[in-house]
């Protein structure tokens, strides 16, 4: 059974470069109502992506969005995928003396497979940014084509003036949040450059010839506790306060002793969502929360919508 993944995102809508209120902007227009009709837009028109060389990707509802204006909230379901791309059904059914037939059907470049996606997106009152919700695949994404296509359809309705810009909601508030509330599980110190020679490795002349490579020290725990969690807090605000460059180097306090890596990595768990943070390359850092385990699917193996819609609920920054 695949993941279940939840990306949190940011949503602003600019003129120029003039923030708008989201609730109330252009001619009193309300984007929780102009994203709702999107989606029904979406539902009765199977939008199109051209790419030059890559496959056409397409792009739907699946089914009717529901907006409850009194909660400022939109959610539903996209259909996604790409058109043309060329594969196979294969049905093995066992014939009565247990012989396997395959029964397979080719399916070629007039149709497109597609999968379910899961949205959910607040607009608050009186503010400038919106936060929505997209289920993630393992292997692509869904906010490219969800842009280029909600975008495209402003432009439509006259709103060129707008533009819709997103952002990455989910690292510095979420980061905080799990680690107050949450679980460290895990901590990677990493080192790049491995000694040619064994005996050089506790050798801290940076002279020293190395192998490309890297040294990896772990500690793990169902906790690592409240000393590791504000030693880690302190060491996310130092590293703002002095973001690194190119291939600087993480220095880190360990035990009265200052010591430097080439990375540090944060895994952490709350409520059963667990998330990877890095202090170094944040850009490592994926836009998603995994939220399988608290998630029930139907017989079809299908996540259930309720569960995503209360674990997107639960995803609003603080």
């Amino acid at each position: 059974m695949d993941r279940v993944l939840l990306a949190v995102y940011g949503l602003q809508v600019l003129q120029k470069q003039n923030e708008q209120i989201l609730s109330n902007f252009g001619n009193n227009l309300d984007f929780l109502k102009v994203f709702h009709d999107f989606a029904d837009y979406s539902l009765k028109n199977v939008e199109k992506w051209p790419r030059t060389k890559k496959s056409t990707l397409v792009f739907s509802c699946a089914q009717p969005a529901t907006m409850n204006e009194e909660a400022r909230e939109v959610y539903g379901v996209f259909d996604a995928g790409r058109d043309g791309d060329r594969f196979r059904v294969r049905d093995f059914t066992p014939k009565e003396d247990g012989e396997e037939v395959d029964d397979t059907i080719h399916v070629d470049r007039h149709h497109h497979s597609t999968r379910d996606v899961f949205f959910y997106l607040y607009v608050p009152k009186m503010r400038k940014r919106a936060y929505l919700v997209l289920q993630r695949a393992e292997s692509h994404g869904i906010k490219e084509l969800l842009m280029h296509l909600l975008r495209k359809y402003m432009n439509l309705q006259g709103l060129e003036q707008y533009r819709v810009c997103d952002s990455n909601l989910i690292n510095d508030k979420v980061f905080t949040t799990m680690m107050e509330k949450g679980f460290f599980k895990e901590l990677i110190l990493t080192k790049h450059g491995i000694p040619e020679d064994i005996k050089e490795l506790n050798n801290k002349d940076v002279k020293v010839p190395v192998f490309k490579g890297s040294v990896r020290t772990i500690y793990q725990a169902t906790d690592l506790g409240r000393t590791w969690k504000d030693w880690a807090a302190g060491l996310i605000g130092a590293s703002r306060q002095q973001p690194a460059v190119g291939n600087a180097q993480v220095v880190v306090e360990i035990a009265g002793e200052q010591k430097a890596f080439d990375e540090v990595s944060m895994r952490l768990d709350l409520n059963g969502k667990q998330k990877t943070f890095h202090v170094a390359n944040t850009g490592r850092i994926q836009p998603d929360l995994d939220v399988t385990s608290n998630i029930e699917f139907d017989r079809f193996g299908n996540p259930k919508l309720a569960d995503l819609l209360a674990q997107a609920r639960d995803l609003e920054p603080v």
